[in-house]
């Protein structure tokens, strides 16, 4: 006889192992993980409306390019260094055995990396191009172009913080599996048996 759920302790069942969250706890989640994304978008959006709707000139660009094209260099320079040491630090620690076990080419450990990289280097080119052609564009363009490169920039910037958090998370749970490797290998050496005849055959002495 088969074992059957009654449908209201099967719904009660699923409720309890798999609780439903409201639309408003689904948003909320996604804008804690991509707070640095929100973040860049609303401070973008309130300086594209508030330069429009005052209808002051930007003066003296210039100076704030030429911070944008060496800070977003810098900024992914050292993201892809930081990427690169993440990746050598999978392929020589046990840690990375079990990234892979879930996600064997690594790409999710990556994508975050690569993501503000991408980001970084874009608010470089679009300074490099601002700075270029600022003085023969209209002034809402310029506006709606300075307002795209805060929100690039900006989130480059804060997504290297959220990058700086990934990274040490990493190497802390790496750390944590050599702890436990190395405790165990202690406790195999404290419980292995004393050399000596163990193979059941008399003493000749």
């Amino acid at each position: 006889m088969r074992y059957q759920i009654y449908p209201q302790a099967r719904l009660r069942w699923l409720w309890t192992a798999h609780p439903m969250k409201s639309p408003v706890d689904r948003l909320w989640n996604a804008l804690k993980r991509n707070w640095d994304l929100c973040v860049s978008a609303i401070l973008a959006t309130t300086f594209c409306i508030t330069s429009i709707l005052r209808g002051e000139k930007l003066d003296g660009v210039g100076p704030i390019l030429i911070a944008g094209m060496a800070v977003g260099a810098a900024i992914g320079a050292t993201t892809l260094v930081a990427s690169r040491w993440v990746t050598d630090m999978l392929t020589k620690d046990e840690y990375g055995e079990l990234i892979r076990m879930i996600d064997s080419s690594e790409s999710n450990v990556r994508r975050p990396y690569e993501i503000v990289a991408t980001a970084a280097f874009l608010t470089a080119s679009l300074s490099i191009l601002v700075f270029v052609i600022h003085r023969a564009i209209s002034e809402n363009f310029l506006i709606l172009l300075m307002a795209m490169l805060l929100g690039i920039g900006m989130y480059s910037f804060l997504g290297s913080i959220t990058l700086i958090r990934i990274t040490r998370r990493h190497s802390a749970r790496a750390a944590r599996i050599r702890s436990l490797k190395e405790r165990n290998a202690r406790e195999r050496r404290r419980n292995r048996p004393e050399s000596g005849r163990d193979d059941g055959k008399p003493d000749p002495s």
